[in-house]
């Protein structure tokens, strides 16, 4: 028998490549022509941080196996824009960073149930944040993910 493991997040560390150019399937997550260069400056951002020893949350590859399907976060929305808090004990509400399957992988349930995962980790090291928090773009291309993000049970 085959158990399938389901599938498996895989903190990035400090000393890690940007994942965006280390896996380059992840491109397809966010096309450059609506979300620029965001995505990929803002994992550069986190390690800069991690490279400092400042908390600025997690990143997680989306594995099924060894392959990379994806990529999800969370860092501390209270400090967002205005550094990072050190204690994870006051955090009460969450951004989810990044989250996302790429194309090929997706409509197989990995992003839901990457998403319960980074919950259950959020539970442990923000145990007093209530809220997870969506950022969308203000464009049509953030529209389109709006639907995305509802079907997860943001509201």
């Amino acid at each position: 028998y085959m158990i399938d493991e389901g599938v498996a997040l895989s903190r990035i560390f400090n000393g890690s490549k940007n994942p965006f150019y280390e896996f380059s399937q992840l491109k397809s997550i966010w096309p450059e022509i609506f979300f620029g260069r965001l995505p990929y400056e803002a994992a550069e951002d986190y390690l800069n941080y991690e490279a400092s020893g400042i908390d600025s949350g997690d990143y997680f590859l989306i594995k099924k196996g060894s392959e990379v399907v994806g990529i999800t976060g969370v860092f501390p929305y209270e400090a967002n824009g205005k550094g990072f808090l050190n204690a994870r004990e006051s955090v009460t509400s969450v951004g989810l960073r990044y989250h996302g399957v790429i194309e090929a992988h997706r409509g197989n349930g990995y992003s839901n149930e990457a998403l319960l995962k980074l919950v259950n980790h959020i539970e442990i090291h923000y145990p007093n944040a209530k809220t997870i928090i969506e950022l969308l773009p203000v464009n049509d291309h953030g529209d389109s993910h709006k639907g995305y993000f509802d079907q997860l049970g943001f509201i």
